[in-house]
């Protein structure tokens, strides 16, 4: 199967858009649309490259989906949970570093899911694919839902403003 038919494949069988798959890879829509339609006269081998990448990271993502894993409240995941808590309600940074497979992420995300609806929190998930654009799209999209919805044909500077506030808080 070529790579354009693996993407049109992603795209038929989730909520990808061209667009999507632009912020996911750093190229452009318009190299996307067309790579797509077969008109691209770029780096064709740096496009397919980028995009084989791409598709093998959602390959990978998508296997990795199929695991379930569910939080277990060790002695150092309520530690690393009260240690989040007191950032949140100071306002402040704080770090949980560590090797691979500690329960970094499993703790972040039980984090998001005991406080998401009286503290409002959101998790943004990087991906090393992902670009600048992206990781502020993704965090765009859930902080400023309302804002999408009550202004749908806004420019991008309208929402991203609106959701920066709402990110930043009271005060």
């Amino acid at each position: 199967m070529t790579t354009r038919e693996r993407i049109f494949q992603l795209m038929e069988r989730s909520d990808y858009t061209q667009r999507k798959v632009a912020d996911k890879t750093g190229l452009s829509s318009a190299t996307i649309s067309q790579y797509l339609k077969g008109v691209y006269n770029g780096n064709i081998d740096n496009v397919e490259g980028t995009l084989r990448d791409f598709l093998d990271r959602e390959t990978e993502r998508a296997h990795r989906r199929d695991i379930k894993v569910h939080f277990v409240p060790t002695h150092l995941a309520r530690v690393a949970l009260d240690l989040i808590s007191a950032t949140h309600d100071f306002g402040d940074i704080g770090v949980i570093y560590g090797p691979a497979g500690m329960g970094k992420s499993m703790v972040l995300k039980e984090y998001v899911r005991a406080n998401s609806a009286n503290k409002g929190v959101i998790l943004i998930e990087a991906d090393p694919g992902l670009y600048r654009q992206g990781v502020i799209a993704g965090a765009v999209r859930p902080a400023g839902s309302a804002q999408n919805r009550q202004y749908p044909r806004a420019g991008r500077g309208v929402r991203t403003g609106a959701a920066r506030q709402k990110l930043a808080g009271p005060g």
